[in-house]
């Protein structure tokens, strides 16, 4: 069984690193990508965004190089989750859990979106943690 999500996109805010209750470190993504369709003779781009959850050290490390509009790429699983919130009201909810994720290194002149088909950049690797599931608080 696989269960692997790779994303390339732009982040829409400045990552905030946040602690549980018991300390450890613990970031949220919000990652753009965009999909492009032919629509008649033009193409049409329909951005979708992605919760990305980084822990420990890793989340560490992306709150501390990620900004707004930053390009990232990432590698994850996805996770569901069933909660009731504080109004007593269920509520479902999906993130990626990351393990991996870089900052391609990008010059001046290449400041431009990835284009679907495009390989990714090589980019130095800003933080990889093999994280298992005991190791995280849910």
């Amino acid at each position: 069984m696989l269960n692997e999500v790779l994303l390339v996109g732009r982040l829409g805010q400045k990552p905030e690193l946040k602690y549980t209750s018991t300390g450890t470190a613990r970031t949220v993504l919000s990652v753009a990508t965009n999909e492009f369709r032919e629509e008649g003779e033009n193409l049409k781009k329909e951005t979708q965004w992605h919760r990305v959850v980084c822990w420990a050290k890793l989340a560490e490390r992306v709150a501390e190089h990620g900004d707004k509009g930053t390009l990232v790429f990432v590698r994850g699983k996805l996770r569901y989750e069933k909660y009731t919130d504080r109004a007593g009201v269920k509520r479902e909810s999906t993130s990626i859990v990351a393990d991996k994720v870089q900052f391609p290194a990008r010059r001046e002149s290449e400041e431009h979106e990835a284009v679907p088909g495009e390989p990714i950049p090589s980019a130095p690797i800003v933080a990889e943690t093999p994280v298992s599931d005991a190791e995280l608080p849910f």
